[in-house]
């Protein structure tokens, strides 16, 4: 009788619980789908009537368009560069982590190769939030051992490289950039905006 009491007694706080969340998440789900739908109306809009809203767009424009043209195609530029250069980055990391990570025989090296590699689009948050996977990973294979020890110090030291030398120098020799001021827009950037501003730091800093 006890646990039964006790049974119900826990089944009626959860019943409770679940109510007042799902009351309180009403609003929130009618908002997602109404802008959900907006979105799709407003994406479906955009391509049926995307040469009228060209058009009408290029009437707004001065006649003359000259230095208008030339910033947008240098923009255009500096958006191509940077991601060509982002890709590069992220191949020499992956190619380098592969083989450290396989030398070392770690488990899921090619996996956790590939995550490193994607994890440098985000310049030090990246590195933290890919760190937590592969610190599990060789714990669970090792345990608190010289071999962890000596796999964590290698990982921080790539880590470094990229973040302090590789990037900056990078793109500072093909965005005519210096390092010194990639590292205070990824900074600044990424106080004001966060996760955003760290992505896009370097491309805001070239196109002004």
């Amino acid at each position: 009788d006890g646990i039964i009491g006790e049974f119900a007694r826990y089944i009626s706080v959860l019943g409770q619980f679940v109510l007042s969340f799902s009351l309180a998440s009403i609003s929130n789900i009618f908002t997602v789908i109404i802008y959900s739908i907006v979105m799709l109306l407003l994406v479906f809009s955009l391509l049926k009537d995307k040469q009228i809203i060209t058009t009408w767009a290029f009437k707004l424009l001065p006649a003359e368009r000259r230095n208008l043209s030339k910033i947008s195609h240098e923009i255009k530029e500096i958006i191509t560069s940077y991601v060509g250069l982002r890709l590069l980055e992220m191949a020499l990391v992956s190619v380098v982590c592969l083989i450290t990570f396989s030398i070392m025989r770690l488990n899921f090296a090619v996996l956790l190769s590939v995550g490193v590699g994607l994890s440098v689009i985000i310049p030090y948050v990246g590195a933290l939030l890919i760190s937590i996977p592969l610190v599990i990973i060789a714990f669970l294979q090792w345990g608190f051992t010289a071999h962890f020890i000596y796999l964590l110090v290698v990982y921080s030291i790539f880590m470094l490289i990229d973040a302090n030398i590789l990037v900056p120098l990078l793109f500072s020799g093909n965005m005519r950039l210096h390092p010194i001021a990639i590292i205070v827009a990824l900074l600044i950037f990424g106080y004001l905006w966060g996760f955003w501003g760290v992505f896009l730091a370097i491309p805001l800093l070239a196109i002004t």
